[in-house]
């Protein structure tokens, strides 16, 4: 666990350098989810941070380390597709990030094949049970 916190501090801290162009209020609400990111402890705190970068992201749509780290919070909140697009959105913007991010986008794949395969083997155990 501490091996991941590690990896999303630094994440998080590398893709929080400043970016030209983006409005202060902009700026503000990405500093603020941040903050709550590398706090966060659940599923619920991570939502916190998603609703602040979503923020910034409205303010600020080319916003790229926002819309990264969005990527990594809806990915921690267990919100799988949701941070797939995301990371797809970071890739029209920073082209550059290929290989990384195509490699966080097939990890992120192969969390949702085993979630979806607990998700089955939970059913069909409810379902023999009864």
């Amino acid at each position: 666990m501490n091996a991941i916190l590690l990896v999303l501090s630094f994440i998080v801290s590398a893709h929080a350098a400043p970016q030209a162009g983006v409005p202060k209020e902009a700026r503000r609400h990405f500093i603020k989810a941040v903050a709550i990111q590398k706090d966060a402890k659940q599923a619920s705190d991570y939502e916190l941070a998603i609703g602040e970068y979503v923020e910034a992201l409205n303010l600020a749509p080319n916003y790229g380390a926002a819309r990264y780290n969005l990527a990594v919070a809806l990915e921690a909140a267990g919100r799988y597709d949701d941070a797939m697009a995301q990371f797809k959105e970071y890739l029209k913007l920073n082209p550059k990030d290929a290989d990384a991010v195509e490699d966080k986008i097939a990890a992120i794949e192969g969390r949702l094949e085993l979630a979806k395969k607990r998700e089955k083997q939970g059913r069909n155990g409810r379902e023999s049970s009864e």
